[in-house]
């Protein structure tokens, strides 16, 4: 299969949506990205799947699992949630790695794929092997099957755990980190509710990862 090089960038998979980035592209990156894993883990990869908010996002996750199905691939679905939570996800599922069908900080128009891979960042040389993978139809052929999570109440418990209160004391309410953490927590799912990503507005680019010390390190 072709595909446009230009999409294969340093840290991530990136085009415009009906051009150079089709759910057929999406398909044969899954199914490179679960050839890959599997070749490195010597075992099919268990992989968690998320995306943002854009309207191109559904369908692009949905070849996109295909693909990695294909492959033997075990995919957890996290479904529609901001890049940091597909992070958490991969550690809360105990994960091999994970894709997002994310824009980030992009036009509408655009879309594309973060990924993590036994814990580090799969960009650079990791991508362009995808690309040429995909060029040579060296795939595995295996079915796997595909279960669907959610992580949304896990990850707001993560973060407002991390301040807890003193034992005796009520000062909890009174603590501003403590009461970020709150409002962090509602605030991310009130985004979640209320979906930006059409054609008049800029989609929320993701959170930092820095929220998370699962994280894998690196620029993700």
């Amino acid at each position: 299969m072709r595909i446009d090089p230009v999409i294969f960038r340093q840290y991530d998979i990136r085009g415009t949506v009906g051009q150079d980035l089709t759910p057929e592209v999406a398909r044969a990156v899954g199914r490179a990205m679960g050839s890959e894993a599997r070749e490195r883990l010597g075992r099919p990869a268990t992989l968690a799947v998320g995306r943002d908010n854009r309207p191109s996002g559904e369908s692009l996750l949905g070849a996109l699992i295909d693909g990695l199905r294909s492959t033997g691939a075990k995919v957890l679905s996290v479904g529609l949630v901001p890049t940091p939570v597909l992070y958490f996800a991969i550690h809360h599922l105990a994960a091999d790695g994970g894709v997002q069908v994310t824009g980030s900080h992009n036009p509408p128009e655009m879309n594309g794929f973060k990924m993590v891979l036994a814990g580090l960042p799969f960009a650079g040389d990791d991508i362009q092997g995808l690309r040429t993978r995909i060029e040579s139809d060296r795939f595995v052929q295996e079915r796997g099957a595909v279960t669907t999570h959610d992580v949304l109440p896990a990850y707001r418990q993560e973060i407002i755990g991390r301040r807890e209160p003193d034992d005796g004391n009520d000062t909890a309410g009174h603590d501003p980190i403590n009461r970020f953490a709150h409002t962090h927590a509602l605030f991310l799912l009130r985004l979640l509710l209320h979906p930006l990503g059409d054609q008049n507005s800029y989609p929320l680019p993701a959170f930092t990862s820095s929220f998370l010390p699962s994280a894998p390190s690196g620029r993700l």
